[in-house]
């Protein structure tokens, strides 16, 4: 079991006033949020997910007006605190997806029960039972998540040319959007917004050097009903418009030479825009 303690344990149903939190935390602490949102350091967080802070560490939190979050929140304490964070991937600072809201409610309880305040053993349980919870979410749904993100992807693959939305995605699969957005971005390291449009511009590649398709009809094969729109967003990608990379693809193709500097890493390289 590691050293460290879990102390001032609770339920917080916040208020849409709440001060904001903006400090050097002196101890370490975790929050499950249980419902609503707010903001850590600038990130929107919803209901499943747990944040965790070092001590010494700076960290600002603070309630959405509109629909304000509830946690449970702990403190801890204990030489072993750094390895604990360590052994479930953070650092300093992160942000866990967390589904076990029952068992940390449970937690709450059976901290009260043991007036873990003043019992160290209990206190110390009580740690070792938070961290042993996100080691076992690891082992036991990494396969589970794995298969999700194929899902995911093949959903995508199959169905890019549509007017295809996370929301839409979440419904057909019966997840949560903030789900995918984070399982699809942790295993792909990219969103699904950016894989569709990556999908999209893709093939339109593949069609303006292999087809004599009309760049409207492309731009339609490939989900854009405008097709200004389309090249807008092909120059963006690829840093050429559709009419000017084809023409530079039959121009080499023209002159013998199979490949053209519209090809090039620099090019398909670009960094993908969010801009869809």
């Amino acid at each position: 079991m590691y050293e460290i303690y879990a102390y001032d344990m609770e339920f917080e149903e916040c208020d849409r006033n709440k001060e904001h939190i903006n400090v050097i935390i002196p101890y370490a602490v975790v929050h499950y949020i249980i419902s609503g949102r707010g903001y850590v350091n600038g990130e929107m967080l919803t209901a499943g997910k747990a944040f965790f802070a070092q001590k010494n560490t700076h960290i600002e939190y603070y309630p959405d007006k509109e629909n304000p979050w509830s946690y449970v929140y702990l403190r801890l304490k204990g030489e072993d605190a750094a390895k604990a964070f360590s052994d479930i991937g953070l650092d300093k600072i992160g942000v866990l997806i967390f589904d076990k809201l029952e068992e940390i409610k449970n937690l709450v309880s059976l901290y009260n029960a043991l007036d873990a305040d003043n019992n160290p053993k209990a206190q110390k349980l009580i740690a070792n039972t938070v961290f042993m919870l996100h080691n076992q979410k690891d082992r036991e749904s990494k396969s589970i998540r794995e298969m999700n993100v194929k899902k995911i992807k093949r959903y995508i693959d199959d169905n890019y040319y549509k007017k295809i939305t996370v929301a839409e995605i979440a419904k057909e699969m019966f997840l949560s959007p903030d789900y995918i957005r984070n399982l699809f971005s942790e295993y792909m390291n990219i969103s699904p917004k950016q894989y569709i449009q990556k999908k999209r511009m893709e093939r339109a590649r593949e069609l303006l050097k292999e087809s004599k398709m009309s760049i409207t009809l492309i731009a339609y094969s490939v989900g854009y009903e405008d097709s200004l729109l389309f090249s807008k967003m092909f120059s963006r990608y690829f840093g050429v418009s559709p009419k000017i990379y084809r023409q530079k693809v039959v121009t080499a193709s023209l002159n013998g030479d199979g490949s053209c500097e519209y090809l090039s890493p620099k090019i398909l390289s670009t960094p993908l825009r969010n801009d869809t």
